[in-house]
């Protein structure tokens, strides 16, 4: 665009429509500002410049421009652009995609809510005058209850099968070879098996069937341990240290034959059978589980509870028998070095679980029959879910079991124990190999059945075990295990306090984000740069645009495009607002667009609130600038306050994902901009305190902007100091010098926020 001056010092948008008429009757195209340049020139100590209108391209501009290129002597084309016509569909749009996306989440939310009912979603039926043979009653019942029982005992049986090791088809062949990439002829029969059961596995379905062909051949299970658990009471936590022995062969099986399986079963029945007045032997099972699907020889093993009669059918005789089964023997790549490898056979671990939780729906409601039979059909899970029994008493009365599940077992990290490689079994004879002797936690827990449809919901709830990532990722996935868990009231440990940790360190985030609307409404709105060092809060602006783009890119896998961009843009904005209000230039907007431009003079108080700044020699800024960067940089670092509870080479500007290696390149350029970024973060802080002394205000914050960062500061070190009590969290950071001086710095300024006048936006005085 093109300054037009005058000697006049403003003219009014009719003269300058007027010299476009000459300037077209010259065949000259001028398309800018129109204005006063001397006007723009002003000094800035005294009365603001007059406004300069913005003249934007009309289509005789386009037209004539057009022209000139191609003829200068042809006649112009109509050209339309409309601006403001663009500017208005483009905000339409905006608010219809915000519309419709509210739509969608409150339909997803209904469902969602609708999903956290019962998982039976069965007619209550207290809400029905029914008939007592239209009635399903609960098998257990809080004491007190007529014919119903409070007391249970839990059978836990541990069951071995050896893999009956076939060739895989050529389907599941080709299927393993075109999932690698690797041709046959390069596959052992053992990694053929072993990534055959490994795809099986992860895309099994329901489960019903195991990792087998129905059509394979299945060896029997065999019963290799046994014990029995008296539980105290239906709703109470239960507790057992089992020993556990598991023979030599076995384990030479579970590691050189990966079909080979290792499982637990977990019978639970009343107390004293004769509590109902019935006899066992006189009940039937209804379940929505496959009959066909459990024994000696099929995908899961069962065997009936010490009271039943040995003449009645196995299934027939469970008075509330679960099923529920859970895997011990797992396995995962392991990790060397920062590789994994799909062949090798001693980079795959096998490890058995050493804790398992068994958690039954403490409801008692009764149920009406057909609606409860109906809701059979939705009770489908795999053999580590929830199971359903319907008992049925002489076609008359129906009682049905307790809801049971193992879904909810968390494997940590010392909850496993891992097994010999393979490489060591494979060269010994199974003879020679040692029993292996471990103790095998068992808990049962009882929860209220909106707890298990929540948690059984949550996806995050799995093995630690079964995750191959970096000791970092894996320490903040414990963290939420242990605190999702302790919402259901299953505990890592009783002497922690997941819940009250997790809700302080949420707390100290959710201060710490109210700062953000805080802090863009602050630069917003300012009109004045009245005590506020300016020129060192934009390039603490700059300093945090690279450092982010920086920090963003490097973490690729953690690289999400949306949030990149919503930061990105924040810091922009706020760098256009500190740029504004650093070169005095002010822009008047009109239907969106700017209109008119001018340059604001100072005023008296900021000309007095630079004079104060001046105090300190803009040079020892510089040198304590550069000597802070250089110390934080190269200068060895001071031992923490409080050690970090993970110790970890892992540099924590980098996040790693799975089996990533840092880069030194990238790792360098991190350091670099954070050490820049923090250097100048405090700098600029201290200067905003020395200016807030020296001149008697307050100003770059909102008061109720310091009291946040302090409270989000002091709780966030909180559970660092007090780790005693809320347990030590695997993810919890050290508390360094650093962390202290921050929040001296922010402490200072809300002290200073307290006790000075803030800067008004008035030009004449402060608000008090």
């Amino acid at each position: 665009m093109e300054l037009r001056t005058a000697a006049s010092g403003y003219r009014s948008v009719a003269d300058a429509a007027h010299d476009d008429e000459e300037d077209a009757r010259s065949s000259s195209t001028s398309i800018g500002i129109s204005g006063s340049l001397e006007a723009l020139r002003a000094t800035r100590h005294g009365t603001p410049t007059e406004w300069v209108t913005i003249r934007y391209p009309t289509r005789d501009d386009f037209a004539r421009l057009w022209a000139s290129i191609r003829d200068p002597a042809s006649r112009a084309r109509d050209t339309k652009l409309p601006f403001a016509r663009i500017v208005s569909v483009v905000l339409y749009a905006v608010g219809g995609l915000v519309l419709v996306a509210l739509c969608i989440l409150g339909v997803v939310g209904y469902f969602k809510y609708r999903s956290l009912f019962h998982p039976h979603h069965a007619k209550h039926a207290s809400k029905a005058d029914l008939r007592s043979g239209n009635v399903v009653k609960p098998f257990f019942a809080p004491p007190g209850a007529d014919g119903l029982v409070d007391q249970l005992d839990v059978g836990v049986s541990i069951w071995f099968r050896e893999g009956n090791l076939t060739t895989p088809s050529d389907e599941e062949l080709g299927r393993t070879v075109f999932w690698r990439g690797v041709p046959a002829e390069e596959m052992s029969l053992f990694e053929q098996q072993r990534q055959l059961y490994w795809m099986q596995e992860n895309t099994r379905v329901d489960g019903e069937d195991g990792f087998v062909r129905n059509e394979t051949r299945q060896l029997a299970w065999e019963k290799i341990w046994t014990a029995e658990v008296a539980a105290s009471g239906v709703q109470h936590e239960t507790r057992r240290s089992l020993a556990v022995t598991v023979p030599g062969r076995i384990v030479h099986s579970l590691v050189t034959n990966p079909l080979s399986r290792l499982v637990a079963t977990f019978d639970v029945y009343p107390h004293d059978t004769r509590s109902l007045g019935i006899d066992s032997a006189h009940l039937s099972h209804l379940s929505s589980r496959p009959v066909d699907k459990y024994g000696d020889n099929k995908p899961w093993p069962v065997a009936p509870v010490p009271t039943a009669s040995s003449a009645a059918p196995a299934l027939g005789s469970f008075l509330a028998h679960a099923g529920v089964g859970y895997d011990l023997k797992r396995f995962r790549h392991a990790r060397y070095d920062g590789t994994r490898s799909w062949d090798d056979p001693d980079m795959q671990e096998n490890a058995i679980f050493t804790r398992t939780w068994l958690t039954m729906a403490n409801d008692y409601p009764v149920y009406e029959r057909e609606s409860f039979k109906q809701a059979l059909g939705g009770l489908r899970r795999d053999k580590e879910g929830h199971f359903e029994n319907l008992l049925d008493v002489d076609d008359k009365q129906q009682y049905y079991g307790p809801f049971l599940t193992t879904r909810l077992t968390t494997v940590t990290n010392g909850d496993y124990h891992l097994l010999p490689p393979y490489s060591v079994l494979n060269r010994t004879s199974p003879d020679a190999v040692n029993d292996l002797r471990y103790d095998w936690t068992f808990i049962y827990s009882a929860i209220s059945p909106g707890k298990l449809a929540l948690v059984d919901r949550m996806s995050d709830v799995q093995n630690l075990f079964d995750s191959d990532r970096s000791e970092t990722e894996t320490a903040r996935r414990h963290d939420k295990l242990e605190f999702y868990n302790a919402l259901i009231g299953h505990s890592f440990n009783p002497n922690a306090h997941p819940i009250a940790r997790t809700a302080i360190g949420g707390l100290a985030a959710f201060l710490r984000y109210l700062t953000v609307p805080l802090i863009f409404h602050y630069w917003l709105t300012r009109r004045t740069v009245t005590g506020i060092v300016l020129a060192w809060w934009f390039a603490q602006t700059v300093s945090d645009v690279v450092f982010h783009i920086v920090h963003s890119l490097t973490n690729q896998h953690y690289f999400n495009l949306f949030f990149f961009l919503v930061k990105l843009l924040g810091f922009i904005v706020i760098g256009l607002v500190q740029l504004r209000l650093l070169t005095g230039v002010e822009v008047r907007f009109t239907n969106l667009l700017p209109s008119a431009v001018r340059l604001r003079g100072s005023t008296e108080a900021e000309r007095k609130s630079a004079e104060a700044d001046r105090r300190l020699d803009w040079r020892l800024r510089i040198a304590a600038f550069l000597i802070l960067f250089l110390g934080l940089r190269l200068a060895p670092a001071i031992p923490p306050l409080i050690r970090a509870t993970l110790e970890t080479k892992e540099d924590p500007l980098i996040r790693l994902y799975w089996n990533d290696q840092q880069s030194p390149v990238a790792l360098l350029w991190l350091r670099n901009l954070s050490s820049w970024s923090s250097a100048m973060w405090l700098i600029t802080r201290l200067n905003q305190i020395h200016l807030n002394f020296r001149h008697g205000t307050f100003a770059a914050f909102h008061p109720l902007t310091s009291y946040f960062l302090v409270a989000s500061l002091v709780l966030s070190h909180i559970t660092t100091v007090f780790r005693s009590f809320f347990g030590r969290a695997q993810s919890q950071g050290p508390l360094t010098a650093w962390d202290i001086l921050t929040l001296v710095v922010e402490v200072t300024l809300a002290l200073q926020a307290r006790r000075l006048p803030v800067v008004n936006q008035r030009e004449d005085g402060f608000l008090g």
